[in-house]
């Protein structure tokens, strides 16, 4: 079970990361920022120390020129001005990965700086998708159905994990494999995980009984299992009727733990045990 868990849990963390590198822009960040920017959301502002231009979002606190590092404030106050006679055609979009902001400059080729954050920027056109221009096909078709994939997403996840709980559910933990006295392999008795669970069981020829041999050489004989969890192993127990000891290695024994290849005689047969637990 716990492997289970750790595997499902895996395959959701998988699953949400994935999603969110297709919400969030495909893997790159800055297609998610400029896809559908407009320079008119940006203000003019001029470096009082380089005299040079650039484009920024107003934010009211102090700020850095991208040119020359000079702190400034990044407030709309005269925009219009600094602006005037300015082509912003010259100016090229440049995204921040430390604060996840745009700004626009010239293109120098050289190291300036994030007028936001301060971060170092290598002032060079970069080679991503242009302003306004639309994602890709593929990328708009997941975004639009993004909430049908995330279900659709979870669905598989539930399902894999249900079917991962049942298979190590009915995961057979030991058998006792019948090899002398019974006429067929169809009296071998499987103990899956689900059943030793229950914590005790009653093997016979009753249909009342847990586990059930029809064999007619088990003649009326009667026993149970009990199991014990101690550090993640399964230790198992076999117990006459009326506490009666049982044949284990032609050994008459009382409540006798089951190892692997123990043989067990039930009534007129013989059972090897095969521990499959690891």
């Amino acid at each position: 079970m716990k492997k289970a868990f750790v595997f499902g849990l895996l395959m959701l963390i998988i699953g949400f990361v994935l999603w969110r590198m297709i919400a969030g822009g495909f893997f790159d960040p800055s297609r998610k920022v400029v896809a559908g920017v407009s320079k008119e959301n940006f203000s003019w502002f001029t470096c009082a120390n380089c005299g040079k231009l650039f484009m920024a979002e107003a934010t009211t606190r102090k700020g850095n020129c991208p040119y020359c590092g000079f702190q400034m404030m990044l407030v709309t106050e005269d925009k219009k001005v600094m602006g005037a006679g300015a082509d912003d055609s010259d100016f090229v979009w440049f995204f921040s990965p430390a604060c996840k902001k745009l700004f626009f400059a010239y293109q120098t080729h050289e190291l300036g700086k994030c007028p936001y954050c301060g971060e170092s920027i290598d002032l060079t056109a970069p080679a991503t998708i242009d302003l306004q221009q639309p994602p890709p096909r593929l990328i708009s078709m997941l975004r639009a159905n993004m909430g049908k994939l995330f279900l659709g997403v979870m669905g598989v996840l539930a399902a894999s994990i249900a079917g991962i709980y049942i298979f190590l559910e009915n995961r057979v933990i030991m058998s006792l494999e019948p090899i002398q006295g019974a006429r067929s392999g169809k009296e071998r008795i499987d103990l899956s995980k689900r059943l030793i669970k229950r914590k005790r069981l009653t093997l016979g020829a009753s249909t009342n009984d847990d586990i059930v041999i029809r064999d007619p050489s088990l003649k009326g004989a009667q026993c149970s299992f009990s199991f014990v969890h101690v550090g993640g192993k399964t230790h198992a127990y076999l117990h006459g009727k009326s506490n009666q000891p049982i044949s284990v290695n032609d050994k008459l024994q009382y409540n006798p733990q089951l190892k692997n290849h123990d043989k067990v005689r039930i009534g007129d047969i013989v059972f090897e045990v095969h521990a499959h637990e690891k």
